[in-house]
């Protein structure tokens, strides 16, 4: 249950998101994301 909800509620808008806008900046932004997630976890 607690997976659903985000994945009802974000993948629409992800889906429109990746719809509209330009692969590559999707990729750099995802990519610089994971990148505060995990200095987020190791400090």
């Amino acid at each position: 249950m607690c997976m659903l909800i985000p994945m009802l509620l974000g993948g629409p808008l992800a889906g429109m998101l990746a719809d509209r806008v330009e692969l590559k900046k999707i990729m750099i932004l995802s990519d610089i994301v994971r990148i505060f997630i995990v200095r987020k976890k190791l400090f």
